[in-house]
């Protein structure tokens, strides 16, 4: 069984649910959102309660605020174990600690997975690297914490989505780099509609596109593209886009197979993974207001 086919009791990287034997279920109320997604953010980490408050009220808190904080863990805790899920909520004043498998996590998953594909990648280990990077990337739903905006957790989200695009722009040049072109075809369609605007993600597609024998659909990307640009942002392509229309045409040669986004080459591209995940970490840490010590 491949990672992908595990499931995780928890997914923020999209609506926040939880499993039961039911299937995943919703978690209704705005607050009990923004409760969990810190607790999950932070799992085997003490949490202060002011941080909880930050979370839950944009605005000025209210009187009841730290009582608040107190209902909620419990009501939250009773509804997630009354669905048949281990969760315990350890109380050490003023802190809280969600005593918790990382891997029950899908955000918190998908870091420990990134990371390991850039050691593989490191190590020569490209196909375990690509198979990883695939696990990490199916566990995206929708968007990062989408229902449980609050201005502490937008940081994260942000984050997340920066470490999301690292990890496909490292799929794509590890794809490429074993001319897996038309492995990667389908989800280069699927990205570009994701990512409308993003013209490293155009470029890949035209050459996925023109090594599997279908040049003039390449083309016609690079050219929706440029439409596109024009007609809702006043932009022109930038140098990569032209080059690639050259290239197409017949009037540059391919660049090579393992060349980066945006200028990055192949190491330095499992580089910029590797740091995205790590500031992804430092950002979660301070803004979340985890302390540094943390259960074995």
């Amino acid at each position: 069984m491949s990672e992908s086919d595990v499931a995780t009791d928890f997914r923020i990287l999209g609506p926040m649910t939880f499993r039961s034997a039911a299937g995943y279920r919703p978690v209704t109320g705005a607050r009990h959102r923004r409760m969990l997604a810190i607790l999950l953010l932070n799992a085997n980490g003490l949490v202060s309660v002011d941080r909880f408050i930050d979370a839950m009220w944009d605005t000025e808190p209210p009187a009841t605020a730290r009582q608040q904080v107190q209902n909620c863990v419990g009501l939250l805790t009773g509804s997630i174990t009354k669905a048949g899920l281990a969760f315990s909520v350890v109380r050490r004043p003023p802190h809280y600690m969600l005593e918790l498998d990382d891997d029950r996590v899908d955000a918190l998953r998908f870091q420990r997975l990134c990371r390991q594909a850039e050691a593989d990648a490191a190590g020569g280990a490209a196909e375990r690297a690509v198979a990883r990077l695939r696990a990490a990337l199916a566990l995206w739903q929708g968007d990062a914490l989408e229902d449980a905006d609050s201005a502490l957790l937008r940081g994260v989200a942000t984050s997340l989505r920066e470490t999301r695009m690292r990890a496909i722009e490292r799929l794509v040049v590890l794809e490429f780099a074993r001319a897996g072109h038309g492995r990667i075809l389908a989800d280069l369609t699927s990205w570009v509609a994701l990512y409308p605007y993003h013209e490293g993600l155009h470029v890949r597609l035209a050459q996925a596109l023109h090594h599997c024998g279908r040049t003039a659909d390449g083309l016609q990307a690079l050219r929706t593209l440029r439409a596109r640009l024009a007609e809702e942002l006043g932009l022109q392509p930038g140098q990569d886009v032209l080059a690639q229309e050259r290239r197409l045409l017949g009037a540059e040669a391919d660049p090579p197979a393992d060349a980066g986004f945006d200028g990055l080459a192949h190491s330095e591209l499992l580089h910029s993974l590797g740091r995205t995940v790590a500031d992804l970490s430092a950002i979660v840490h301070v803004l979340l207001g985890q302390v540094s010590v943390r259960r074995p």
